[in-house]
């Protein structure tokens, strides 16, 4: 991998949400993330769970106000 220049990454987080048909909504996908987080945390999302896509604005406000930053891997601030 490293000689192709890619790097390995593994998450943190990661739960059943990439079932389109097993949305659960997005009070419950908040509540799955948030209570996961943690400094260094890496979370893994589907874009294809509808549950992740509506809870996400209110997930970044929440990592924000914990005092939380969104980074790339790269460690840059987003």
């Amino acid at each position: 991998v490293q000689e192709l220049g890619y790097i390995s990454v593994f998450w943190s987080f990661a739960y059943y949400d990439y079932d389109e048909n097993a949305q659960k909504g997005a009070d419950y996908a908040y509540d799955k993330i948030t209570k996961n987080m943690h400094n260094g945390a890496i979370i893994m999302l589907h874009p294809e769970s509808t549950d992740n896509r509506d809870a996400l604005p209110r997930v970044i406000d929440t990592i924000r106000e914990k005092g939380f930053e969104i980074s790339l891997l790269s460690g840059k601030p987003e």
